[in-house]
């Protein structure tokens, strides 16, 4: 039984993995968000939302009109143009925010907040990348000086009231969060942020004596926790890039979002929380953008290149992690400028690697990293990343599929002599990239590919071309049921090996999964 329920849910991840691995998050966070807009425009139109319909279209037209026209103008003044895919993402977000009414105040604050989530882009920005959330940056100034307003007798401005919080509205917002998290690796944090959130609200809700269901139902049925969490925190480019320092943005962000407290103005909203966080984390991540300058870029094998790159300042890693590049070029396509790469060299060395596979329909950016010539610059915006290297002692086995080797050859390349690695390597080229690397590393290699290299190097054994599996792993491993698991490469193969090395005893398996977009 046991078996059969990890091969299915194997098969449901190697599933999910493909198909958004085809798109890059800002695409599927977009999607969903319209999807849960369209839902909302259509309960107000037969009555299941309290709002007018037509409201809820100027309103819309309003955030995103306000939103374009914020990016674009302090885009202009920055001389930098803004991704249009992201700009829209926020404009959706602050529709979302404030209630959809037809009088002043209230299409005035949908216009303020979406010009300062436009301009903040580049207004409020660092390293190349918005330092907040431009959604939550817009609503808390709008909430702060509306609170102002307020105290004066004046309602020239309406407050943030998150109204996407509604019960007809959560089925769509909480597969939404779930499928976004999963597609940005940010289950953790978003997970957190709700236990943390919902776990406040309880205590505050059945001490005030409200029944455990009804508070469980006001919780996620009329408060943002889950929307908040899965659409505002998940932000990857306002995460830091450590496990543990999610978690700590994720608690402080819910803690101020759900804890009731008033310092004048300013009080306890999930704007402020979200806004609190993305400071943390900004003091988490690197401290300036680093310019990267091209020293070679060699191809490898049929599809694969590697790039060669001299940074300005040292870019600090774990062997493991993964750089953010920026990618200039034109025309750019829907996925946008900005690639993850697993970084080759190891920490300290004086040269950046990189390495990546050009697909056969490639994306405008790897087209562009593609075509780099010495001399030429990328920028380096921030190192993410718990796909690090095991202890100095650990027993190890690392397998890799196609591209997912690059993250070992840092872990290779940095490993301590008491470390004991076993490398699983499997590629579809016949003479696969890195092979000289590996041999002079002495690591021992299990290899499969079409062809064995000859001479097989001492220690190496050739598993044959084409796929293989956990049991054939464990037949030529026999200590493999004691060793941690490294799965790196495409979703289908992450999947499937994860769960059979589940199944054949290996009890810690960590993954990494190389989408190729």
């Amino acid at each position: 039984m046991r078996t059969a329920v990890l091969a299915a849910w194997a098969a449901m991840r190697g599933v999910v993995d493909r198909i958004l691995g085809r798109f890059t998050a800002i695409l599927v966070i977009a999607a969903l968000l319209w999807l849960i807009v369209v839902a909302a425009l259509v309960f107000m139109l037969v009555g299941a939302l309290p709002f007018d319909p037509l409201a809820g279209v100027v309103s819309l037209l309003v955030a995103v009109a306000a939103t374009l026209a914020g990016a674009f103008a302090a885009g202009a003044a920055m001389r930098a143009r803004p991704e249009t895919e992201s700009v829209l993402v926020s404009a959706l977000l602050v529709f979302l925010l404030f209630t959809p009414r037809l009088e002043a105040p209230d299409l005035i604050a949908v216009a303020v907040a979406g010009l300062i989530a436009g301009a903040s882009r580049f207004l409020v920005a660092r390293l190349g990348r918005h330092v907040f959330n431009p959604a939550a940056l817009g609503a808390l100034v709008v909430g702060i000086v509306a609170a102002i307003l307020s105290a004066t007798g004046s309602d020239a401005l309406a407050l943030p009231t998150w109204w996407v919080a509604t019960p007809p509205l959560l089925p769509f917002v909480a597969v939404g969060a779930l499928i976004v998290a999963y597609r940005s690796s940010v289950l953790l944090p978003v997970v957190a942020y709700v236990v943390v959130a919902a776990a406040v609200r309880l205590v505050q809700f059945t001490g005030f004596g409200m029944p455990l269901d009804l508070s469980l139902g006001t919780a996620f049925g009329s408060l943002p926790i889950v929307f908040a969490a899965g659409f505002m925190l998940s932000e990857p480019q306002t995460l830091p890039g450590r496990w543990w320092q999610r978690l700590i943005v994720a608690a402080v962000a819910a803690a101020v979002a759900s804890v009731p407290f008033s310092i004048g103005p300013v009080g306890s909203t999930p704007e402020l929380g979200l806004v609190l966080a993305n400071a943390i984390a900004f003091a988490f991540g690197l401290r300036r953008l680093v310019r990267l300058e091209v020293v070679a870029a060699t191809p490898l094998g049929e599809r694969t290149v590697e790039l060669r790159l001299r940074p300005e300042s040292p870019v600090r890693h774990l062997a493991g992690q993964a750089v953010e590049v920026a990618v200039p070029h034109r025309p750019r396509d829907l996925r946008g400028r900005r690639r993850v790469f697993s970084i080759v060299s190891a920490p300290g060395a004086d040269e950046l690697r990189l390495a990546f596979t050009v697909p056969v329909h490639p994306s405008s950016a790897k087209t562009a990293l593609a075509a780099l010539q010495p001399g030429d610059e990328l920028t380096a915006t921030r190192v993410v990343g718990d796909f690090v290297a095991p202890g100095l002692d650990t027993e190890a086995l690392l397998v890799a599929g196609g591209i997912g080797i690059t993250p070992f050859l840092a872990m290779i390349a940095a490993r301590d002599p008491r470390a004991d690695y076993v490398l699983v390597y499997r590629s579809g080229e016949e003479s696969p990239p890195f092979l000289d690397e590996l041999r002079r590393s002495g690591v021992p290699v299990i290899l499969s590919c079409p062809v064995a290299p000859e001479p097989l190097p001492e220690g190496w054994a050739w598993l044959g071309p084409g796929r293989f599996s956990a049991e054939s792993l464990a037949d030529a491993l026999p200590d493999l049921p004691g060793r941690i698991a490294y799965v790196s490469g495409p979703p289908a193969m992450v999947a499937e090996l994860s769960a059979g090395l589940r199944r054949v005893g290996v009890r810690r398996v960590r993954r990494d999964v190389f989408s190729g977009a």
